[in-house]
């Protein structure tokens, strides 16, 4: 997966409150089997404070090579605070 603050290649002096999260992998429940499952996250993240963050994904799971698992999307939101 990839974390990336793309704001920070424009101004490297400060660090950018906005982030990319990017993570993709192929699933395998037996190395001896073809069928596999596909795992695509992609989101964006916001630095409210240096302790609380808030961030918006996408994450679908689908079925290749004749995997008998159904496609999957879904759209979270997370909130995290430090204490």
């Amino acid at each position: 997966f990839a974390l990336v603050r793309p704001m920070e290649w424009v101004n490297k002096d400060k660090q950018s409150r906005l982030g990319v999260v990017a993570r993709m992998d192929n699933f395998k429940i037996d190395n001896s089997a073809t069928a596999s499952v596909r795992y695509v996250m992609l989101g964006a993240y916001w630095d409210v404070s240096q302790r609380t963050n808030l961030a918006f994904d996408l994450q679908q799971s689908s079925p290749l090579n004749g995997s008998t698992s159904i496609t999957t999307r879904t759209l979270l939101v997370h909130y995290k605070a430090d204490f």
